[in-house]
């Protein structure tokens, strides 16, 4: 957190990052090492976003809150940084579930803008698996519940071989 932030932006940072009951924060996926565009920015002055799986389901959401570097229309989110977490959310859930996937394709509903700083949550869900195809579906909301946005996606499976080839890991 950066120097001069005011008591409600630094409320809503300490929301993103706490465990609620029946919410256990996760891990980054692929150990420590993992680093990407969508959950680096220790500095919440981007995208501040913590993954959690919920103990009732074991369904993969996220907390977050767009910081001002993610601004597109004045005062709110920009378009690209709401797909990003859509995107990021809906792989996660697949990964956590076993699928180690990549988007092949992305459908995004912007229901409402959503205002910068102030906090929201994504729910992800497996719509169906076919072979290597994933259907995941994902919703970011605000913390009243009110739908901001909407995202379908397809992912598709990773061959062992090509994920040994992207990662070094295993005999290729």
């Amino acid at each position: 957190m950066t120097k001069g932030i005011t008591e409600t932006e630094k409320e809503a940072a300490d929301w993103v990052t706490r465990e609620d009951p029946g919410w256990k924060l996760m891990e980054r996926f692929g150990g420590g090492t993992l680093s990407n565009f969508v959950i680096d920015d220790e500095s919440s002055k981007r995208i501040l976003i913590r993954f959690y799986r919920k103990d009732s389901d074991g369904s993969v959401c996220a907390k977050l809150l767009f910081g001002p570097g993610a601004q597109g229309p004045p005062g709110h989110a920009h378009g690209g940084g709401i797909t990003s977490v859509l995107d990021e959310a809906m792989g996660a859930a697949a990964w956590m579930a076993g699928y180690i996937v990549v988007a092949a394709e992305l459908t995004i509903r912007f229901r409402k803008m959503v205002p910068l700083g102030v906090p929201c949550f994504i729910e992800t869900k497996i719509i169906s698996v076919r072979g290597r195809r994933v259907r995941m579906g994902s919703e970011l909301r605000n913390r009243k519940g009110e739908v901001l946005s909407e995202g379908k996606g397809l992912f598709i499976t990773l061959k062992p071989t090509k994920m040994q080839e992207l990662t070094g890991v295993g005999n290729a």
